[in-house]
């Protein structure tokens, strides 16, 4: 082969090598823009969800229009609700029993143990410890999920 032949090779391979590099760096730019997107997008959820429930009212607000939702028979829309309110640990006892009795009646066990679960935890760590009513809850809520656990077990569900 040719000094001038070896030359135009060694030409070639440089710009296929630095071909290759621009569509790596391309990738790279392009995974970066992605991440960033994401971020973004993190940040706008969390940003919302802080905004979106501030006080407890809003919670209450929130609960009686699951209440209205469900008895105007919108079930699904009313569940959204109800499962909005228990994410951010509402206080009373409502949503949960709504909750559990719609599960059950759907046969979801899983959800209802869950929701049972939230409420146990809630109204054991969170709910005054004063309120007159508390203990008795509680102690409903567990009730009602050793059943279900039982129910589950026996595939009566």
């Amino acid at each position: 082969m040719s000094f001038v032949a070896k030359w135009k090779k060694s030409i070639q391979d440089v710009k296929r090598g630095m071909a290759d590099r621009e569509q790596e760096l391309d990738k790279k730019d392009q995974l970066k823009k992605e991440s960033i997107k994401k971020e973004k997008q993190i940040k706008l959820d969390d940003d919302l969800h802080k905004t979106q429930i501030k006080t407890e009212d809003e919670l209450i607000d929130t609960n009686l229009k699951a209440i209205d939702l469900e008895k105007s028979g919108n079930i699904e829309r009313a569940v959204k609700l109800y499962e909005f309110v228990i994410k951010h640990n509402f206080i009373g006892n409502g949503p949960y029993d709504r909750l559990s009795i719609i599960y059950r009646k759907n046969k979801d066990f899983k959800n209802e143990i869950r929701v049972l679960k939230k409420a146990i935890y809630v109204f054991e760590n969170i709910v005054y410890k004063g309120r007159s009513d508390r203990l008795p809850k509680l102690d409903k809520f567990k009730a009602r999920l050793d059943k279900t656990i039982l129910l589950k077990e026996k595939g009566a569900i």
